[in-house]
């Protein structure tokens, strides 16, 4: 094209203002409402960016508790399992002394069981040995021979 193609294109005018414009009064006034409808949708754009960093803050502020809250309720959970653990090992290891227990009584039984008949033997040897020395004694309270 040539510049003179080009110049017919171009329409010079004047706006209310008294300033030069090159572009038709009704593109430009189009332009100039986008503008403005651009600067409005920016705006409402930030506004809705603020209230979606709120929410954000607020879901991980809220994500952050029930993470805190489900590692609590897995510490529990572990310690009641241990606590578990602990009451068996223990409940065995009860078990293991009341047997030692038991066995040390049936032991100490025997030994008393015995005890006992050695004690009725050497009464009975007293018993026998009194009565023996008692026929051996004259009545003045003198051995026979």
């Amino acid at each position: 094209m040539s510049s003179t193609a080009q110049e017919e294109k171009v329409q010079v005018s004047f706006d209310e203002e008294c300033r030069v414009r090159v572009l038709d009064p009704d593109v430009f006034k189009h332009s100039e409402e986008l503008e403005e409808n651009c600067k409005a949708f920016a705006t409402k754009m930030q506004a809705f960016n603020a209230a979606v960093h709120g929410i954000v803050a607020v879901l991980d502020a809220h994500a952050s508790r029930i993470e805190k809250q489900k590692l609590r309720a897995i510490g529990m959970r572990n310690k009641v399992d241990g606590e578990a653990e602990h009451r068996a090992r223990q409940r065995m290891a009860l078990q293991v002394l009341i047997k030692e227990k038991m066995s040390e009584l049936d032991r100490n039984n025997v030994q008393y069981q015995s005890l006992l008949r050695v004690e009725a033997e050497q009464q009975a040897l007293i018993e026998r040995l009194s009565n023996s020395e008692s026929v051996a004694a004259d009545p003045d309270g003198h051995l026979r021979k």
